[in-house]
């Protein structure tokens, strides 16, 4: 009996020795083929503006001609011409204008005003040809002592509804300029898509006419 299961247990420790060596061979062959991940480096394809990098927390306040940062003379001309041609911002414009007229008028109260008239007459005499001619010149001024503070009063409010107005033609021409910066930069985007996908579908046509040959 023992002599009839000794060549029995010599296979089955041939069997799993043998499979042992297979899976640590195929172990390392498949370690030795992966990529070294951690030596690789992915480097950023695109660089950031110094201009946009360097602005710490974004508390500097923004340029007046902040699109011009671009450094692109395409966009400068169409935001000229939005900010010269839109009629909203012309309206604000002008409603900044008459606060500012506004103002002047109410600041006028702080000094003397001057009144000056002039009256003229003939007089005609029973005899003949004699005329008397009177010439009367007036003048006069007049100055209102601020007291209570009623004019003062009245000069800073029509300077609060100015820069109020002045905050609002500000913002209205910042919108606009945002909105045409987006829009150009939008339709540039678009257009690089479309010159990709054009590219793609020449590359896939190529690999066509290959699979193509291949299978003639």
């Amino acid at each position: 009996v023992r002599s009839a299961e000794m060549p029995q247990y010599r296979i089955r420790f041939n069997v799993h020795t043998t499979l042992g060596l297979i899976a640590l061979t195929v172990s390392l062959f498949v370690a030795g083929c992966s990529p070294e991940t951690g030596q690789l480096t992915a480097e950023d394809p695109i660089e950031p503006k110094e201009t946009f990098t360097m602005s710490g927390n974004g508390d500097q306040p923004a340029p007046d001609r902040w699109w011009t940062s671009f450094n692109d003379e395409e966009l400068d001309t169409l935001v000229q011409n939005g900010l010269q041609s839109n009629l909203t911002l012309k309206t604000s414009w002008q409603r900044l204008q008459a606060a500012r007229a506004v103002v002047d008028r109410e600041s006028s109260s702080l000094f003397p005003s001057l009144e000056a008239n002039a009256q003229g007459g003939i007089t005609r005499s029973d005899l003949e040809f004699e005329n008397d001619q009177n010439i009367t010149l007036g003048l006069s001024s007049s100055y209102e002592i601020d007291l209570w503070g009623r004019i003062g009063s009245n000069i800073d409010a029509a300077e609060f509804r100015a820069e109020a107005s002045r905050t609002d033609y500000q913002t209205a021409a910042l919108s606009l300029s945002a909105e045409i910066t987006r829009t150009s930069y939008r339709l540039v985007e678009e257009r690089n898509q479309l010159e990709l996908l054009q590219q793609q579908i020449q590359t896939n046509e190529t690999v066509l006419n290959l699979l193509e040959s291949r299978f003639g």
